[in-house]
Parts: C-alpha cells; sequence; structure tokens
C-alpha cells in the first residue's frame, strides 16, 4: 500500500474500479500521524493478514478493510516523535527528488530509509509490540 498526503485539498481522487479514493481525518486526528500509521508495517500486515487478496496476488485496501484497522492514538508523546519524522521524511523526499547528482541521491536515499525504519520503530513501540511480534511483522513484508 501507499498512502500520500494532499495538505492543499487539490489532489486527492475519488474512483472505484480505479482503486482510489481519499480519506479525510476526523479533525483531532493529525493528518501526518494518521499518513505515518497507515504507511506503516504494522497497519500493512494488519490489512493483508485480515483484507482480500486479489487473484493477481495484489491485497485489496477499500476502505471497509482501513476502516477496521487498529488506529492507536494513546500516547501523545510518542505521536509527536512521528509525527516529526514523517514531516522529515517528506522533507527527505523532497529533496530526493530535486538531488543533482547520484552521490546526492546515494545520500538521500539512505537518509529516506533510515527515517522509514524509524517511523517503523516508533509505531511498533505505540501498538508496544513484542520482539516476536515485529518479526512476524517483517518476515511478512
Amino acid at each position: 500500500s501507499s498512502f500520500l498526503i494532499d495538505p492543499s485539498g487539490e489532489l486527492f481522487f475519488l474512483g472505484g474500479a480505479a482503486g482510489g479514493y481519499g480519506i479525510l481525518p476526523k479533525p483531532n486526528v493529525n493528518p501526518f500521524f494518521l499518513l505515518a500509521l497507515l504507511n506503516s508495517r504494522v497497519i500493512n500486515w494488519y490489512i493483508t493478514s485480515t483484507g482480500q487478496q486479489m487473484e493477481s496476488g495484489y491485497y485489496s485496501f477499500e476502505a471497509r478493510f482501513i476502516r477496521s484497522a487498529p488506529i492507536s492514538m494513546m500516547n501523545t508523546q510518542l505521536s509527536e516523535k512521528i509525527i516529526e519524522a514523517v514531516l522529515h521524511r517528506l522533507s527527505t523526499f523532497n529533496n530526493l527528488a530535486s538531488a543533482n547528482t547520484p552521490t546526492e541521491k546515494t545520500i538521500l536515499q539512505r537518509q529516506f530509509d533510515t527515517i522509514d525504519r524509524e517511523i517503523n520503530r516508533l509505531v511498533y513501540e505505540l501498538y508496544n509490540l513484542t520482539e516476536d511480534e515485529i518479526k512476524l511483522i517483517e518476515a511478512v513484508q
């Protein structure tokens, strides 16, 4: 799955057979926090474990499967760290897109991958996952 954020509200689209739709978070939900959870290995594992696999091997990420995903918002301090990491990830992605040299792209890609792993680590912590649960999730990915 790949979830994206549209801060201006001008780019998201709705569609049925095309497979895309928009998610509007509740007013008390930070959209960057929600973005982190939806793109996390935890939620991806949950949806692929409980959802519907298509003939092609892909999984359905229809609204009915996303609605049932356990979205945790318990830890405010941890949530703030996750939001900060997501903002750093988005900034790094923008820099990566405009990198001029192969060396610069390699460095930024490594930073991006490191931030991505950190976000997943924070989400594991948010859900109080054990090492065995983390291994199970990461084995499926």
